[in-house]
């Protein structure tokens, strides 16, 4: 999880993957890579959504330029760090703070120090992880809407209602994590 480079994972937590090579953080980012453009993806993405479309013209492998999920990788990783495992390993059990709100404590040097000192090389755990960006959870959702809204990848089908899938997704963007 290249953007997430100074936070904690557990190999607790990421080795419920199939995916997961342990202990190695080059072989998991490439697994990782693998499985986000790979057939795992892409059913995983087809049992909520349904496009035979996509099937059809190489699914997330294939650059056709119109079956882009952007941010995917992040809102993963976003996942894994934030399970309630992976906070109970790495910080101590924490839920995610709402990084909107400024206590004014955290204009106080001894404060401005806790911090420096928590992304330091020391490896010092955090209190949390950094949540994921607002704007890129929209981005994902977005991506994820042009894909359903393309006629030639997602015909009409009676059985599902597309539309309140990402609706509810979209909900995902308000939590703490990914909302910072």
């Amino acid at each position: 999880c290249p953007g997430f480079a100074r936070e904690f994972i557990s190999t607790n937590t990421t080795s419920r993957f199939s995916w997961y090579p342990n202990d190695d953080i080059a072989a998991f980012d490439k697994a990782l890579n693998e499985y986000v453009s790979g057939l795992a993806s892409l059913e995983e993405f087809q049992a909520v959504f349904r496009c035979p479309g996509l099937d059809s013209l190489g699914g997330f492998s294939t650059d056709h330029g119109i079956s882009v999920v952007r941010y995917h990788r992040s809102m993963i990783c976003a996942d894994i760090l934030f399970s309630d495992e992976n906070l109970n390993d790495c910080y101590g059990g924490t839920k995610p703070v709402d990084h909107r709100r400024r206590d004014i404590r955290d204009d106080k040097p001894e404060m401005q120090l806790a911090k420096v000192v928590a992304a330091s090389t020391l490896q010092v755990r955090p209190s949390a992880p950094t949540p994921l960006c607002r704007s890129t959870c929209n981005v994902w959702i977005n991506s994820l809407r042009t894909i359903v809204s393309n006629n030639t990848l997602c015909q009409a089908d009676k059985g599902i209602n597309r539309g309140a899938s990402l609706d509810s997704l979209r909900t995902k963007c308000d939590l703490g994590m990914y909302s910072g």
